[in-house]
């Protein structure tokens, strides 16, 4: 050390220009214009001021806080070993010259600039950086506040931990793109596009494990989601949010209370990822994306990975679930569906199609396995009491499916296919449909039909004669 000593009368005053404090690791701190002040020696015990600057690297700063004789008084969140970056740091203390200070005794004030500023496993698991961040401490806790990256996520961030408190607050506001979903632990491939602003506070432990739990609140309007829950897709601005806890462990993230608005009567429930972001189960007491709908839903990952999916309930909206299910086309042109072995068992009072038409009393099931339809049955109502049947069948050295319904006009409309038609017995057997089999080839026969009001044929039939007016073509 460099410094001059000051003494008048009972006042001693220790001006340091430059010093260094070499820590056990190696590690080096250069202390500079600092100052070590006694006003009165006399006094039983004496009382010192401190202050003067500190400069280094930030493993070296959070190893010194965390030294025998700091450690109680620091109560320093960070781990040397994972943290990277530079420190500028302006440090005031006062304290009694005792050879065995008291707990309480000291009070400081500590700000400390940080450069290129690092952190392993700071929040929910992940690595925490800052081109420049700033930090403050006292008696009462810690406080870090700036815009940080998580993973590799800018986001606006307040860190708190109070002395003596196990668990640190934190809030983060920011938006997720797909690279900032996957790193945090929600993979959800191309079931989402697009950017999805989150505003995130909870606690999360100062253990190893990083255990937190979190109440967070999801804008889902800026996102395109297409397969992310059985059912559901949503467009690119229209409105939705989903809110929910999250709770995060090593090994596992379970999202309990979700709630999802936007149109329809919502979803509530509970899911349960494993470490790697795979879903391992799902509870949906109410599950319902259209008005009306009157729904649960179960999800369970069987011994063999699939996942077991039950529905029920008295109405549901199932324009999108059948695509869904049946593994159409995303409307993401430019994804690439990821195929998730399923088994599904559905028993719903009533399934809305388009165009007013409703399948009644519907009992599916179905299994899909590496993107294959593996089976496959329907039995339901439809039209004026005509029934729909539909089932796996094996035909020129391949896998069809085969529906059937004594309506063919209310099962087209109800497909969206063909308004105009009444009456009729279709059949059609087509193949499975398949992430890269979007369009199925196949067999369509109807009979016995009639076709109204339907200007092509109006003009064909006047070109030859007069059409009938009023009547069916």
């Amino acid at each position: 050390a460099d410094l001059n000593i000051h003494i008048v009368g009972r006042n001693a005053v220790v001006a340091v220009n430059k010093a260094n404090a070499d820590l056990p690791s190696g590690r080096t701190l250069v202390l500079s214009s600092g100052a070590f002040e006694v006003s009165d020696t006399a006094a039983h015990p004496p009382q010192a001021r401190v202050h003067f600057k500190l400069d280094g690297p930030a493993p070296a700063a959070a190893e010194m806080l965390r030294s025998e004789r700091l450690r109680d008084i620091a109560d320093a969140p960070f781990d040397p070993s994972t943290i990277r970056g530079t420190v500028s740091a302006q440090v005031t203390l006062g304290m009694p010259i005792k050879s065995d200070l008291p707990p309480g005794s000291t009070n400081y004030a500590i700000t400390v600039d940080a450069a290129n500023f690092s952190a392993d496993r700071m929040i929910m698991g992940q690595r925490v950086d800052a081109a420049l961040l700033r930090a403050t401490a006292t008696p009462q806790g810690f406080q870090l506040k700036g815009d940080v990256r998580i993973g590799s996520t800018p986001v606006s961030l307040e860190y708190r931990k109070s002395r003596g408190d196990p668990d640190a607050e934190v809030r983060i506001a920011g938006t997720l793109d797909e690279a900032a979903r996957k790193s945090l632990g929600f993979d959800a491939g191309d079931a989402i596009s697009g950017n999805i602003p989150i505003r995130l506070s909870g606690r999360v432990a100062m253990t190893a494990e990083r255990e937190g739990r979190f109440a967070v609140d999801a804008d889902l309007t800026p996102a395109q989601i297409d397969g992310l829950l059985p059912g559901w897709a949503k467009p690119t601005g229209k409105p939705a949010r989903a809110t929910f806890t999250l709770a995060t462990k090593p090994q596992s993230i379970r999202i309990e209370d979700l709630l999802i608005e936007g149109s329809g009567s919502g979803v509530k429930g509970t899911i349960d990822f494993d470490g790697s972001g795979e879903l391992q189960s799902a509870h949906f007491p109410a599950y319902g994306f259209s008005d009306g709908d009157r729904a649960n839903l179960k999800i369970d990952r069987a011994a063999d990975g699939a996942l077991r999916v039950v529905m029920r309930g008295e109405v549901y909206d199932g324009r999108g679930f059948v695509k869904t299910a049946a593994g159409a086309a995303s409307s993401n042109p430019s994804a690439k569906r990821r195929a998730v072995d399923v088994d599904i068992d559905m028993k719903l009072g009533a399934v809305v199609g388009f165009n007013g038409e409703a399948l009644r009393s519907v009992d599916l099931k179905m299994s899909r396995r590496a993107g294959e339809i593996r089976s496959f049955g329907v039995n339901a109502k439809i039209g004026r009491d005509a029934t729909l049947t539909g089932d796996l069948r094996r035909g020129s050295g391949r896998q069809l499916i085969y529906l059937e319904s004594g309506d063919a006009g209310a099962f087209f409309r109800f497909a969206d296919v063909y308004t105009r038609m009444t009456g009729g017995q279709v059949a059609i057997a087509m193949d499975t449909p398949s992430a890269d089999n979007a369009a199925q080839q196949g067999a369509l026969s109807v009979r016995n039909f009639a076709v109204h009001d339907e200007t092509q044929l109006e003009r064909a039939v006047s070109n030859g004669g007069p059409a009938r007016r009023g009547g069916n073509t």
